[in-house]
């Protein structure tokens, strides 16, 4: 379900975590000039807050040993990927789309008699780099073995789902997703990103009361988000992180209520 959402880059952070503005129970954020939040966070409404730190991502490895394949002259052999993909940072906000879902490769390949399963890995190393839209890079890892890694991070896993009976797949190195990066964060707030930024998202989800004419005096919610994208190699970040738990623990002076009273 789509959510309507807003928020703030910060690039540059303010000493004191000044940017963090907390008055009669709403937060706001201010850059010294101005308030960035088209509307404060009433912090009594709060459903929940999801901080997400940043992290670069580690592209996926996987490797498929062909060693117990029989070799038959005249037989074809297949090879199927499939890219996962990862949730567009716009989906929870939108249109909860999904970039890179579905995206299967098939590569076939026959050999000539006498050609060993070393064949068979050559010669899919060969189809799947020839392939202009393969999600992954192939490699000879020695012996009968094919390596696959993936070839952007971003696009999330990809994963092996067929391949010639007898061989045996295994991932050796985990893929990780990338999070808070300038790409994530232009796909919210287009231009707002430092090219070399690396965020951390602060997610608070709230519910907004707002007046009903269907019945004289009656009020209905709807969830709404607020994010904060701080860049945590910027000055003053810890302070910043540290003030912005304080706030939604209860622990900040003066305290959060979180009954509104």
């Amino acid at each position: 379900m789509a959510r309507f959402f807003t928020g703030a880059v910060l690039n540059t952070i303010q000493a004191v975590a000044a940017d963090l503005v907390l008055s009669g129970n709403k937060l706001q954020v201010n850059d010294g000039s101005n308030d960035i939040f088209t509307e404060p966070v009433p912090l009594a409404r709060t459903i929940q807050s999801v901080v997400t730190v940043f992290t670069a991502g580690t592209a996926g490895v996987d490797t498929v040993d062909f060693a117990g394949v029989s070799i038959v002259d005249g037989r074809i052999y297949t090879l199927e990927t499939f890219a996962e993909g990862i949730p567009n940072p716009e989906g929870s906000y939108t249109t909860g789309a999904i970039q890179g879902v579905g995206d299967s490769r098939v590569y076939t390949v026959g050999l000539e008699d006498g050609a060993a399963t070393t064949d068979l890995r050559t010669a899919f190393v060969t189809a799947i780099n020839n392939d202009l839209d393969a999600p992954v890079t192939a490699a000879g890892a020695g012996g009968s073995t094919l390596t696959l890694t993936v070839d952007t991070i971003a696009n999330g896993d990809v994963t092996v789902v067929q391949q010639p009976t007898g061989s045996t797949v295994a991932q050796t190195t985990p893929h990780v997703n990338p999070a808070g990066s300038p790409d994530e964060v232009n796909a919210l707030f287009p231009g707002q990103a430092d090219v070399t930024g690396q965020y951390r998202k602060y997610d608070i989800v709230w519910d907004r009361l707002q007046r009903n004419n269907g019945v004289s005096g009656a009020k209905v919610s709807d969830e709404r988000s607020t994010i904060i994208y701080a860049d945590e190699t910027a000055t003053n970040f810890a302070a910043f992180d540290t003030e912005y738990d304080a706030i939604i623990a209860g622990t900040h002076t003066p305290a959060t209520d979180y009954d509104g009273i």
